[in-house]
């Protein structure tokens, strides 16, 4: 059994569109938050699966009240870093002529403009352009852009102009956060410790794990449980001469079937023992 708490949010702006109509903007963001899983007597857990899409629904009214007429609209929408000025994050254009011919609309063809009924639109974002390496992890801002139902013309010209204030996201980024993790991280006073996944390659199952350099000299310490059944630290995967540009520190006992090595230093007070002889 799965339950899943829906909310909204609902946010004002007004815009002008290009028939010099003013109409204001209700930008409802629905957001699947917080899935509550329940484990019935005997059964098996199930998970809800992730999305690469960020549902987006609004509506059109003008100034009166009145609900925007129905119709395919020409539609922008733009993620920023900051909430004024910042940077352009993403772009996707809901357009007339859009260039792509991917459209999975009522239109099809090169015709992506979104459709509007009884006011209201319903669009996925990152659908018609993929939000790629978006920070998630930080504060985010959306703005859509109203070009009207026009059947030539590209933004921004043909817009209305970008909603202000944009419109602050909140659950969702730490929603495509936790999907896209790559690396966990800790901080602790003025350190900061961060174990990341190199490029995977290989054999299905390999992981790598990489402790990138701290930009100072210092300490690495990589440590496996001594409780853990089989547990050891593989400094080279394929073949065993290829020369490793680091090195290794052993205080303890180790153990090789096959050693070698172009010098043997015991150091000045170390003993070489072989078999039972010094």
């Amino acid at each position: 059994m799965i339950k899943l708490k829906r909310t909204a949010l609902r946010i004002f702006a007004h815009t002008l569109l290009p028939s010099a109509k003013r109409v204001f903007v209700v930008l409802v963001l629905s957001l699947l938050v917080s899935p509550l899983f329940f484990l019935t007597r005997g059964g098996t857990p199930v998970y809800a699966a992730t999305s690469d899409t960020l549902n987006f629904q609004a509506r059109l009214e003008n100034a009166a009240g009145g609900i925007a007429p129905d119709g395919y609209y020409n539609i922008q929408f733009k993620l920023y870093d900051a909430a004024s000025g910042g940077t352009n994050l993403w772009t996707e254009s809901y357009t007339y002529n859009s260039g792509s011919g991917s459209c999975t609309g009522p239109l099809g063809g090169n015709d992506c403009r979104v459709r509007v009924v009884n006011g209201y639109i319903s669009v996925n974002l990152g659908e018609a352009t993929a939000f790629g390496s978006i920070p998630w992890d930080q504060q985010l801002y959306l703005t859509m852009n109203i070009g009207g139902t026009v059947t030539s013309g590209s933004f921004p010209t043909m817009g209305d102009g970008e909603m202000d204030p944009r419109l602050k996201l909140t659950a969702v980024p730490y929603a495509f956060q936790a999907k896209q993790a790559e690396s966990l991280s800790q901080i602790q006073g003025s350190y900061t410790g961060t174990l990341s996944f190199d490029t995977l390659t290989g054999a299905a199952g390999t992981q790598n794990f990489v402790i990138p350099d701290q930009g100072a000299p210092g300490t690495y310490d990589l440590l496996t449980g001594a409780a853990a059944a089989g547990s050891f630290v593989q400094l080279q995967a394929a073949t065993p001469t290829t020369q490793q540009a680091g090195g290794a520190w052993i205080s303890g006992t180790s153990r090789a079937s096959t050693f070698q090595g172009s010098y043997l230093d015991t150091a000045s007070s170390g003993v070489l023992t072989i078999g039972a002889t010094n």
